[in-house]
């Protein structure tokens, strides 16, 4: 994720659910350091402020149907595990047998 730029649909959640960005902006991250990132959704947030939250709600739909549907229902587990899985005695290594479940 670009820090300076976060996506649209970050900024438009809070809008739509909360209203106008009330808070401080962030300085410190919990950690220790700068909050980058924080900064930047506060300043994306704030920049809607007067926006109808309704609005803002439709607009975040508007966002999330523009992505390919491939591309937020892909399954990527089994390709994961089965090359973090051992070799098995071919030297390849094995997919799992069934689906797998996450836990």
């Amino acid at each position: 994720m670009n820090v300076s730029h976060p996506p649209p649909n970050a900024t438009h959640v809070p809008q739509a659910s909360r209203g106008d960005n009330t808070g401080e902006r962030p300085m410190w991250a919990e950690r220790g350091g700068l909050d980058f990132e924080g900064r930047a959704r506060w300043d994306a947030w704030t920049a809607l402020r007067g926006t109808d939250p309704a609005k803002a709600r439709l607009r975040f739909v508007k966002l999330f149907h523009e992505f390919v549907p491939a591309a937020l229902y892909r399954d990527t587990r089994a390709a994961v595990l089965s090359a973090l899985a051992p070799a098995g005695p071919s030297g390849l290594a094995e997919a799992p047998a069934g689906p797998v479940a996450v836990v």
